[in-house]
């Protein structure tokens, strides 16, 4: 029964580290780029809410 909490443990403890690494990307996704380019069109508004305002 030991052999099957310790396989139980490491299932928990990847698949833990998989949804933190998922959340973590997400998060990093929301921080704002600092290595954008001119062309990236960060700066342009978006055509449509300028038009609905």
């Amino acid at each position: 029964m030991e052999i099957q909490n310790i396989i139980t443990g490491f299932i928990v403890l990847f698949a833990s580290l998989y949804v933190g690494k998922i959340v973590w990307q997400k998060v990093k996704s929301f921080s704002p780029k600092q290595s954008c380019g001119s062309d990236c069109g960060c700066g342009v508004k978006d055509k449509k809410l300028v038009q609905k305002l």
